[in-house]
Formats: C-alpha cells, sequence, structure tokens
C-alpha cells in the first residue's frame, strides 16, 4: 500500500513538473515570461576562436507588453554589430524546442535553443530575416516551458484583443452619438444657399438652383454627397439608388466633393461617360470649395432627406443603407 501511494506521488510530481501553466491575466502571463526567460535564457557573453579571429557573441532580451525583443550582439575582428527582433505577441504562432543546434551549440554548452515561429511566413521583422532564428535556451527534460510560454502569448493575445474590441465599440459607440446630435442640429433647417458649381462648372446657390430645376415640385428629395476618386462605395450606392427607379418618383440631387485641386475636364467626362447618367438621371452639382462640410462633415456618402419645403427632415452618414429604405424615408416624408 505504501508502495502505491509513493508511486503515486511521484507521478504526481513528474505530472505537475511538465503541466502546462496556465494564466487568468496578461499581467500573470508576462510575468510568467518575465520569470521564464530570466530563468533559462542564456545571457552571457561568449568567445570563440576561429581561424585566428575572436568572435564575441552576446544574446539579450526585453519583454513589453507588447512584445519580445531579442537582441543579439556580435563582435569580431572588424568591428561590431547590435541585432535585434521584434516579435509582437499577436504575430507570434507557436515555439519549436530544438535540441540539436549546431550553430548555438558552438558557443553556448549544453544549451537548447527556442525558435518563435510567425503566423505570417512572410513577415519580416527589423534586424534580422524572420522569426526562424533561434535562440540559447537552458532547458532539461523536466523542463516544459515550451507549452507554457505559447500559452502564455497566447493568453496576453486574448486580453489584447477584447480591449481592442471594447476600444473600438466604444469608438463606434462614439460616433453614433456624435451623428445624431450632428443630425439634431440641421433637423428642422432649411437647406443652406451654398455657393456650389454646376457640370458646366457654373457657380450656383444651391437651395435656389435645387428649387427651380428639380423635376417633381411638390415632392421631396434626397441629396447624396459622394466622391468620384476616393470612395468607389460611394459609386456603387448611388448606381444602385439610379438603378432602382427612385428618380421616376423622387427628386434626387448628387454633390461631387472633390476639391479644386482635382482636374475639372477630366473629373466631367468620368461622371458624364458613367453610365447610369448621374446628369441625366439626376441633378449633377459640383462642392469644390467643401460648402458643405457644416453639414455633411465632410462624410461620404452622405444622405439628406428634404421636404418639398426644402426643409431637412432626416440624414444618415456611411453606405451601410439600403436602396429600400432610402426610397422609404422618401415615402414617409411625402
Amino acid at each position: 500500500m505504501k508502495k502505491i501511494i509513493i508511486i503515486s506521488f511521484l507521478l504526481a510530481i513528474a505530472t505537475f513538473s511538465f503541466a502546462q501553466q496556465t494564466f487568468t491575466s496578461k499581467k500573470e502571463a508576462l510575468n510568467y515570461l518575465n520569470q521564464t526567460f530570466s530563468k533559462y535564457f542564456i545571457k552571457s557573453e561568449v568567445q570563440k576562436q576561429e581561424e585566428g579571429k575572436e568572435y564575441r557573441l552576446l544574446y539579450d532580451y526585453e519583454i513589453t507588453e507588447i512584445f519580445i525583443k531579442i537582441h543579439t550582439k556580435y563582435v569580431n575582428n572588424f568591428g561590431k554589430d547590435v541585432d535585434y527582433m521584434i516579435m509582437k505577441f499577436g504575430d507570434i504562432n507557436g515555439v519549436d524546442l530544438i535540441t540539436k543546434n549546431e550553430k548555438l551549440a558552438s558557443y553556448f554548452k549544453n544549451s537548447t535553443a527556442l525558435n518563435f515561429r510567425s503566423k505570417y511566413p512572410s513577415f519580416q521583422s527589423r534586424g534580422s530575416s524572420n522569426y526562424s532564428q533561434m535562440f540559447p535556451f537552458e532547458l532539461t527534460k523536466t523542463d516544459n516551458v515550451q507549452a507554457s510560454i505559447i500559452e502564455a502569448i497566447n493568453t496576453i493575445t486574448r486580453e489584447d484583443k477584447a480591449i481592442a474590441k471594447v476600444a473600438q465599440q466604444k469608438i463606434i459607440e462614439d460616433d453614433r452619438l456624435a451623428f445624431l446630435n450632428q443630425e439634431q442640429e440641421i433637423k428642422g433647417k432649411l437647406l443652406p444657399n451654398y455657393e456650389i458649381f454646376t457640370s458646366e462648372n457654373i457657380k450656383i446657390n444651391l437651395r435656389d438652383y435645387i428649387d427651380k430645376n428639380r423635376p417633381f415640385k411638390n415632392k421631396p428629395l434626397v441629396l447624396v454627397t459622394w466622391s468620384n476618386k476616393w470612395c468607389p462605395i460611394c459609386v456603387i450606392k448611388i448606381d444602385s439608388l439610379l438603378k432602382s427607379g427612385v428618380a421616376l418618383n423622387y427628386n434626387i440631387v448628387l454633390v461631387n466633393k472633390e476639391d479644386r485641386k482635382a482636374d475639372f475636364s477630366v473629373l466631367k467626362i468620368e461622371i458624364l461617360n458613367h453610365t447610369p447618367n448621374y446628369n441625366k438621371d439626376a441633378i449633377l452639382l459640383f462642392d469644390k470649395d467643401n460648402q458643405l462640410e457644416p453639414i455633411d462633415k465632410n462624410s461620404a456618402p452622405f444622405f439628406i432627406w428634404l421636404d418639398k419645403n426644402l426643409k431637412i427632415i432626416r440624414s444618415f452618414s456611411g453606405y451601410a443603407i439600403n436602396v429600400s429604405t432610402i426610397n422609404n424615408i422618401l415615402a414617409e416624408i411625402e
């Protein structure tokens, strides 16, 4: 009975020795990495004579909250060179244990090596070719740090992703609230009489021009700001809007946002040769001086719904809106 207890105890110790560490936080994982590197990483400078030349080699490391940085100081008769590799935790795919490594064994006796792999095979890091460079460690058969290092890195990556996700959600929510506040600022106001341009490069007063040239005098309209150059998704959205037949029942005004730096003659040709025809199926205008910035905040595409009196009823920023919704809002206003 005593033998069974002793054997079980020894097996438990052996199992514990080889057990993979688990971590509940990034701080705990970073502490483990620092302790592990401090214990196993070979930092002492070594010397070697080769063909009458003296070489000195020193590996060192630095662990931050973002990456592991490996330094290599290589000194010979020709001078010295300090090389380093920065491995971001989110880029590390795994850690390989190399027990036979002639390159390092010639410098560091009785050493194994760890090889850090990148998620991206072609990844190039400053100071070295890639993550496949090997680093000297002192590990024994009872040391199972390889899996624990991977788990520590994964823990850090998971927590960083979670923090980034929360931050991104906050940005989205802040943008949403800012947009709602902006919508309240312009809602109920008459469309300002900004001075912008027609496709013939004639300066006009926006509200007056729309009032005189809209095909449906007693119906609401939707005004869309867009860029032909830096907003391809805007073009796709406007194409869908015109192809849907909304222009057969309601007024559509398209206001291009290219500034005066753009070659207007080239821009005009590109737009007028486009199918569907923006100038035929809608009222085409150009805001070269960014007059609409107080309303659209330089968003593209930006949608403004106006009633028959050209009073602003609704607005929407972005392309995450379908044609049916655009049409339904016009119908509600009517």
